[in-house]
């Protein structure tokens, strides 16, 4: 008598573990939480960081033939819209958000481009590696993670310039 209550108190102890962990795991009908994406964001450039020395230079707004607000970006759902120091870039943009790889097919010119700008330009157009994001600041890396182009956040809209 005593090995049967034993037994099902065991059983019973079985069933009530299965119990609490399949009443723990997710709903298979509930929809997962949106992943974050760069698309519709908005950022203005801050600097160029380099990862060695930690220091961050900033942009070169001096000069003339200024965009209205240079160096910002603007994503949708597959292509970027970018404003240098004098010149619009805009293309396609592929962005993988498991190994933050992105590559960007941009047109544009750098005639008329001042200085600050054509390093910018040449480094978005065709340096860029891979990406991290978080919260309001965006890093496009680029030279093997060694430098990477820092964002913030911004609400300023730069494809109005197209308009």
């Amino acid at each position: 008598m005593l090995y049967l209550a034993k037994r099902l108190l065991g059983i019973a102890t079985i069933g009530l573990i299965i119990a609490i962990n399949t009443s723990c795991k997710e709903d298979p009908f509930d929809p997962p939480e949106p992943q974050q994406s760069l698309v519709d964001t908005k950022w203005q450039f801050m600097g160029y960081f380099d990862t060695e020395t930690n220091v961050i230079e900033e942009p070169d707004n001096s000069g003339q033939n200024s965009a209205p607000q240079p160096y910002t970006l603007y994503f949708e759902e597959e292509y970027l819209y970018a404003v240098s120091k004098s010149n619009l870039h805009w293309g396609k943009y592929e962005a993988d958000y498991i190994s933050f790889a992105i590559q960007f097919a941009l047109g544009s010119t750098l005639a008329g481009e001042l200085a600050g700008g054509v390093l910018y330009a040449k480094i978005l157009k065709s340096q860029v590696q891979s990406f991290s994001f978080k919260n309001d600041t965006l890093k496009l890396f680029y030279n093997d993670k060694k430098n990477y182009l820092l964002y913030n956040k911004t609400d300023y809209d730069c494809r109005e310039m197209w308009q």
